[in-house]
């Protein structure tokens, strides 16, 4: 999580990651990215105090550098 301008690690209790929706985006009828669309919950302490995010929702463009080529592993 970001506080003002530092990165603090969060210690995660309980979450849910929902994905709602893949698309494939395509420009000058080449493929461009791969966008996963969903929700989630997640539930934490910050300075040992409880909180949560809840109805979060992400969108995420992944390209084909994204991606490791697992084909040759057993």
């Amino acid at each position: 999580m970001e506080y003002g301008n530092e990165n603090q690690l969060l210690n995660l209790i309980a979450g849910n990651l929902t994905f709602k929706r893949a698309q494939q985006l395509r420009v000058d009828d080449k493929n461009d990215r791969i966008i996963l669309s969903g929700t989630f919950d997640v539930q934490f302490l910050n300075n040992n105090r409880p909180e949560s995010f809840s109805r979060g929702r992400f969108d995420v463009g992944l390209i084909e550098q994204d991606f490791y080529d697992l084909s040759g592993m057993n």
